[in-house]
């Protein structure tokens, strides 16, 4: 057997199955997820956490996703820190039917243990990013900071599973 039968055999050929097989993998959905602020925390909204009465177009902090609405299945969440000079966080829970998170009013906190959260991306430093798969079902998810007070202060988005 020549070099060339012994490198296509061995190694080409295998190499072309396991990327065959990688494919359905490869066609999960990525959601970019920017998490932004106004690089203050004097003065933040206290009534713009998802169902609250304030206007969240007001908000200074907030979730950015490149898409609101994804297929079923496993979802990547590739998070990207937009922040100059704050940490943040990025987590995910399913919408409940109250239409808000529990909340804690001591931390300043969704309850994460009762509030669903599937998974998170935590202690993100400026500027930094981070990657969050979950598989999900149809219905709607809040992506969410939930760092002391950025919850109130607006720093959420909705994405909808159909």
């Amino acid at each position: 057997m020549t070099i060339v039968k012994r490198v296509f055999k061995y190694v080409l050929l295998p190499g072309a199955l396991m990327a065959a097989l990688a494919a359905p993998v490869l066609a999960d959905t990525t959601v970019q997820a920017f998490l932004w602020d106004a690089d203050q925390m004097e003065n933040l909204a206290t009534d713009l956490a998802l169902g609250g009465t304030g206007d969240h177009s007001t908000a200074k902090f907030g979730v950015a996703l490149s898409t609101d609405t994804v297929p079923a299945g496993k979802v990547t969440l590739a998070v990207t820190n937009m922040s100059e000079n704050m940490f943040h966080e990025m987590l995910i829970s399913p919408v409940p039917a109250s239409g808000t998170l529990p909340l804690d009013p001591a931390t300043g906190r969704v309850d994460e243990a009762t509030g669903g959260s599937l998974g998170e991306v935590a202690e993100i430093e400026p500027g930094a990013k981070g990657t969050l798969t979950v598989d999900l079902t149809p219905g709607q998810y809040v992506v969410y900071c939930n760092l002391p007070g950025h919850w109130n202060a607006g720093m959420w988005s909705v994405l909808t599973v159909k």
